[in-house]
């Protein structure tokens, strides 16, 4: 429903300006990802993300159709799926915007593709919120990387403010591993030390997520082994509210 509105509105737009259509699709694809927090660059220019509103509609959508597809007694099992089903499909969508939108920078050579980790992380943190609100006496748990969480990392606060029952885990690896692989992949391997060091999150400060959480008033912990990571786990399931659990990992590049 969200996809339509947007899509109308865009398309009313350019009809009203007379436009010949060219980057229709890039355009909505840019509104779909500025109601998730995600910043557009058009020219060199950073377009700042859509006012609260629309996100908070946003949030109320995922809510209400999540809550509308979950009954009181339903199964862990079948809500499970549900949820993951409210943050998989934006995910999914994530992606194909992201996509819609590189093809579009083909036409419109002024519009640049949105960095993937913030796209992704600020969808997953929009529904993870409108998920929780929906099943407030069902625990969400999202999971997330470092590098991503850095680029929602507020959304812990709305989680503590009000007492939403998910489970945080990051995953740090104190390295954007994925931009490394994305290098790697197209050949791209023969940078410098600086460059190589912007991809760094631990080589002169290492994130502290426990201290990051617990300063927002989240219950947080840190796992360095997986029979740690088991225990917390199992423990931050069993508490009602907002917790963080702080996965240390290696890096895989």
């Amino acid at each position: 429903m969200a996809l339509v509105i947007i899509a109308a509105v865009v398309l009313l737009q350019l009809l009203i300006a007379n436009s010949d259509m060219t980057g229709a699709f890039g355009a909505i694809a840019s509104m779909w990802l500025g109601v998730h927090l995600v910043p557009v660059s058009i020219g060199g220019s950073e377009l700042g993300v859509m006012p609260l509103l629309p996100v908070l509609a946003m949030v109320w959508g995922t809510a209400r159709t999540t809550a509308a597809a979950t009954a009181p007694n339903s199964s862990w099992f079948v809500t499970r799926w549900i949820v993951a089903s409210a943050l998989g499909g934006p995910l999914l969508m994530a992606a194909i915007m992201l996509a819609v939108i590189h093809d579009a920078g083909s036409v419109i050579t002024e519009l640049q593709t949105p960095n993937s980790l913030r796209a992704f992380g600020s969808v997953l943190a929009v529904n993870a919120v409108g998920a929780a609100i929906a099943c407030p006496d069902r625990p969400v748990i999202a999971l997330i990387g470092d590098g991503t969480a850095m680029y929602t990392i507020q959304s812990l606060w709305t989680m503590a403010r009000e007492q939403l029952d998910v489970v945080s885990v990051i995953f740090n690896n104190a390295s954007y591993s994925v931009l490394n692989m994305e290098l790697s992949r197209v050949g791209a391997t023969a940078g410098g030390p600086k460059a190589k060091e912007m991809l760094d999150l631990g080589q002169h400060t290492l994130l502290d997520f426990v201290a990051l959480a617990t300063g927002m008033g989240l219950s947080a912990t840190r796992a360095t082994t997986a029979e740690e990571f088991n225990d917390q786990f199992a423990a931050a399931i069993a508490r009602t509210g907002p917790s963080v659990i702080e996965a240390i990992i290696p890096s895989i590049m």
